[in-house]
């Protein structure tokens, strides 16, 4: 839901000319996310549990999301008008979907298909690859951790230079939206 939703609204309040870098910044940030995930979070187990993660996290969720929503809210300046109008968009849609179109594409189904894969993938992962590290090559949960973070810091570096390069290439109109 949250990128999605990002993508609205850089859709909606965001420069044409500048939307790749803003995408590129805000995957950016999720990989960089994961990086202090994987450096904390040993840490925080160290000194808490298990269990300390999911509260440790979660609050800085709760924290961000009362720092953020009113910000997100002041775009419009009309709140809720527009989930109200989303709402009954929705409803209207909800019987004019063609399920059986869609389910019958497949391009639709080969793309649906790759995205499972990519995110089961993904996932395994991330759970996988800090105990792959301990257990392999006998390394503490912090260390393995600090090896992880390798794949998460290229990718952040390349996808805010990816988005930097989209964005010079399509307003040098070398490159079409």
């Amino acid at each position: 839901v949250a990128f999605p939703s990002y993508t609205a609204l850089y859709a909606k309040h965001m420069p044409k000319e500048k939307r790749s870098v803003a995408q590129a910044l805000l995957y950016s940030g999720q990989q960089l996310g994961t990086i202090i995930a994987l450096l904390t979070a040993p840490k925080i187990i160290e000194a808490g549990g298990w269990e300390a993660v999911f509260y440790v996290f979660g609050s800085f969720g709760i924290v961000w999301a009362l720092v953020w929503a009113p910000s997100a809210l002041a775009l419009d300046g009309k709140p809720g008008s527009e989930q109200a109008e989303a709402a009954g968009v929705a409803r209207g849609l909800r019987s004019a979907i063609p399920w059986d179109r869609i389910t019958a594409n497949r391009p639709a189904i080969s793309l649906a298909m790759a995205h499972c894969s990519c995110g089961y993938g993904l996932f395994i992962y991330q759970a996988w690859l800090p105990s792959f590290c301990a257990h392999q090559y006998g390394l503490s949960v912090e260390e393995a951790a600090g090896l992880a973070i390798g794949p998460w810091l290229v990718q952040s570096v390349t996808t805010a230079l990816a988005g930097l390069s989209a964005d010079t290439l399509i307003n040098k109109r070398l490159l079409s939206r």
